[in-house]
């Protein structure tokens, strides 16, 4: 679970390749309610998701880098505007 702080406003891109394991990735803009959540990428047999999400400037944004079914091991979470 990651934090994110925007600075300026606009869309971001996050993308999540995983080593090994299928993938979900998802946002929230708060961590204990599933009602806030932005976007969610979990698509079948795949370490590749990715979600673009559009934020105000200030925003902070919780990024849920995951697997299915219990699915974990390392991956690489990278964020863009």
């Amino acid at each position: 679970i990651y934090e994110v702080l925007t600075v300026e406003g606009g869309n971001y891109q996050f993308d999540l390749t995983a080593s090994g394991f299928n993938s979900v990735i998802h946002a929230r803009t708060d961590c204990g309610s599933i009602e806030t959540q932005l976007a969610c990428d979990a698509p079948p047999n795949t370490n590749n998701a990715s979600i673009g999400v559009d934020v105000e400037n200030g925003a902070t944004t919780i990024v849920y880098a995951d697997g299915h079914s219990n699915n974990a091991g390392g991956y690489a979470l990278t964020i863009s505007p």
